[in-house]
């Protein structure tokens, strides 16, 4: 389940507001590098949210850089990456892939099950690339 988090743009400083981005830009930019494409499809607030609780919680420090994106082409746009921008990237295609599977079982009409197939498809090469990923970086 996504699209519970979101963040209330009403109560925050213009300050915050340009970090939260300078957060989610990044996490598109780290997907699009540990997945593609694909990986940018399912960026979202809630991995997001992750980043900045994980990088607030743990005091990690920024990669400060900028960038122009597909997106944005004529605006550069700032990034800020770190060890939870990783994290949070990795399990942003692991919950994906077990969203994707769990809709596919349960709530899919019989025409978008064959679309879906193919997405639970290039999805599990994906699933199975963090996954490994994440495993060895547990027992090192």
């Amino acid at each position: 389940m996504f699209g519970y988090i979101n963040i209330n743009q009403k109560i925050m400083t213009e300050e915050d507001k340009k970090a939260y981005r300078a957060y989610y830009c990044g996490l598109c930019r780290r997907l699009k590098s540990s997945c593609g494409a694909k990986g940018q499809m399912l960026l979202n607030y809630d991995m997001t949210f992750l980043v900045v609780l994980l990088t607030g919680l743990y005091e990690l420090d920024n990669e400060v850089s900028e960038i122009t994106c597909a997106l944005h082409p004529t605006k550069r746009k700032t990034l800020w990456i770190n060890k939870a921008t990783d994290y949070a990237a990795d399990m942003n295609v692991i919950l994906a892939y077990h969203n994707l599977i769990d809709d596919w079982k349960m709530i899919s009409p019989i025409p978008k099950k064959h679309l879906q197939k193919c997405w639970i498809r290039i999805m599990l090469v994906l699933y199975r690339i963090i996954r490994d990923r994440q495993s060895r970086s547990r027992n090192i």
